[in-house]
């Protein structure tokens, strides 16, 4: 059988990224103009009143909360959308946040392992490059350019997709107060901002489908804000035969995925030129100070997104990620074993979890995943798992030669 089948929001996100012929947009919500389908959330006045509330929108940037238009979807309950809270000319500071002071060391950035002396300020040093060389500072082998991802707090493994409890950094107070804010108006007293990535889109950039399931506590909602171009995000169900809807998320827009949105699949397939440019205070950021910014965020999407990863009142669990067991049937199918390291033979087994059968010659993380080659199974070619990709459900094997139970790619 085709992995495809019923894979309706693969179908939804290959629709949407599609350059020629372009997409229909027409049935993309639109939040500055909802439809039957979107439901206004009415913020609770003794909150949005609230003198704590209220500083904390002034030192945020924010509009008082009683002002925010706030939305739900009918058929996605836990999902909200709060289109651009923000005052006049602070999208500017929050750009210059997330572009200036987030990626500086200790905080951990897709270019560390590459480049291990990398510039602890890379905003600075791209302006060092800037003055040298104006025209080329923004190329495509320039570290700012290349910067694709910065994480906070608590630093994500992309590639194992795991955190860890020595791995962490002080989460900045600007952002802190920004999630804590928006949790206290939609009534989530007890969300910590504890992990962050602030993610850097092109106009060729997408995000494939996905669900958030490393952090302990899932309960705790999701915070999404982003500045710049436009894109199309895409929230699907559960599963991937759930199909997605489709919505614009614009500069300063927020999106909160709690409740049964919060282990949705997601994805962003198409990031497109702005249709409106913020309103702006010369009295936050000065024209001039934005000017390399701007030349910056004209093809550029800047998304922060922040969640708790630790359960309330609890520390980081001694046991975080338990290795899963094989069944009787598996293990027969998939012996001897093998340790992390080894260069692994078809049918081998790290701390009891199967090496799928096609990952001959791969070898094994310490946490038994097989990875580093191209997958086939007898001659079908299978798709390869990076940190940079999602695995889904088109990278299953179908030989009736492999173990008892079907082997996604692994590190989905």
């Amino acid at each position: 059988m085709d992995g495809d089948v019923n894979d309706l929001f693969k179908e939804e996100f290959k629709r949407y990224k599609r350059r020629k012929p372009q997409p229909d947009l027409s049935d993309v919500i639109d939040f500055s103009e909802p439809s039957h389908l979107v439901q206004e959330y009415v913020v609770d006045s003794n909150i949005s009143d609230n003198a704590t509330i209220s500083q904390l929108c002034e030192e945020c940037g924010l509009r008082a909360a009683s002002s925010w238009k706030i939305f739900q979807l009918s058929s996605r309950p836990g999902f909200y959308y709060i289109p651009d809270p923000f005052r006049a000319g602070h999208h500017r500071q929050w750009v210059q946040r997330c572009l200036r002071d987030y990626p500086h060391l200790p905080n951990v950035s897709n270019l560390d392992a590459h480049i291990p002396s990398r510039p602890s300020a890379l905003w600075d040093d791209a302006m060092r490059q800037r003055k040298s060389n104006p025209c080329s500072w923004l190329s495509g082998d320039s570290l700012i350019q290349r910067l694709r991802w910065v994480t906070l707090g608590y630093h994500y493994d992309w590639t194992k997709k795991v955190y860890y409890k020595g791995k962490v950094s002080p989460m900045p107070d600007t952002v802190d107060k920004l999630c804590g804010v928006m949790a206290k108006v939609l009534q989530f007293d007890q969300f910590q901002s504890e992990a962050g990535i602030v993610n850097f889109y092109h106009l060729d950039s997408t995000l494939s489908g996905h669900t958030d399931h490393s952090e302990f506590d899932l309960t705790a909602p999701l915070f999404s804000i982003s500045f710049g171009q436009d894109a199309i995000f895409l929230l699907g169900g559960h599963d991937r035969s759930t199909r997605p809807v489709a919505m614009f998320v614009r500069s300063g827009d927020a999106m909160v995925m709690s409740g049964a949105a919060r282990m949705a699949y997601h994805a962003v397939p198409r990031v497109l030129p702005t249709s409106v440019t913020p309103p702006h205070d010369g009295d936050v950021v000065s024209d001039e100070e934005w000017r390399p910014f701007a030349e910056y965020m004209e093809s550029s999407r800047v998304n922060l997104n922040i969640r708790q990863v630790l359960k309330p009142g609890e520390g980081f669990p001694d046991n975080p990620y338990p290795v899963a067991t094989t069944s009787s049937t598996e293990a027969a199918a998939c012996s001897p074993a093998c340790s992390p390291g080894e260069s692994v033979a078809a049918g081998q087994v790290a701390d009891g979890v199967p090496c799928a059968a096609p990952a001959v010659g791969a070898t094994l993380s310490n946490e038994g995943r097989c990875h580093g080659v191209d997958l086939s199974c007898t001659g079908q070619t299978v798709s390869r798992c990076t940190p940079d990709t999602n695995c889904d459900t088109s990278s299953l094997c179908t030989s009736a030669t492999e173990p008892a139970s079907k082997r996604p790619c692994l590190d989905a």
